[in-house]
């Protein structure tokens, strides 16, 4: 028998609320009747998966953001990764140009006196289109793993039931951890 994670949620929220003693009993009763359904009905909200979240911020960077919600960092991976590409072909596009002029000179049709000077230019436009290439890959592959993971950690919660206070005393490490039901 394959427990749905529908049903694994709707368990884990009735033995919750049980324990804390929050649920009504028309809010238990309610939970209960989904946990007997066999085929639970979605709610409004679709469930927004991980893998739905990888794809769409492998299509368009940032996509996957807004898919989650997470909706200030949308444009930043857009643009980090928008202004990257950029860098990389106007670079490239000097790089081309400069290696282009010094073969020119050595084919002998333009003067030798400014050959150092070409090669520096060609040198340095693709050291500045290798890293810009290398940042835009590090964007594209952080955009798409912070929409996976954002998804992964939708249902994790940030409370503040939930907290862990450092305790400072001389000669003492310690950390206290508080869980309020309530």
């Amino acid at each position: 028998m394959r427990i749905t994670p529908w049903l694994t949620l709707a368990l884990l929220a009735v033995a919750a609320g049980n324990v804390a003693g929050d649920c009504d009993s028309s809010h238990a009763s309610e939970l209960a009747a989904q946990a007997d359904s066999l085929s639970p009905t979605k709610s409004s909200a679709a469930v927004k998966t991980p893998t739905g979240a990888l794809w769409r911020s492998l299509v368009v960077p940032g996509w996957g953001q807004l898919y989650i919600g997470a909706y200030w960092k949308a444009p930043v991976f857009f643009l980090a990764n928008v202004l990257s590409a950029y860098a990389t072909l106007s670079n490239h596009r000097l790089y081309v140009r400069y290696q282009r002029q010094v073969e020119d000179v050595l084919a002998g049709r333009r003067t030798a006196e400014d050959l150092a000077t070409l090669r520096a230019y060609r040198t340095l436009y693709a050291d500045r289109r290798d890293i810009a290439l290398a940042i835009w890959v590090a964007a594209y592959l952080l955009a798409a793993v912070d929409a996976y993971v954002g998804a992964n950690l939708m249902g994790f919660d940030v409370s503040d039931r939930l907290s862990v206070t450092p305790l400072s005393q001389p000669g003492v490490v310690a950390a206290l951890l508080s869980l309020r039901w309530r």
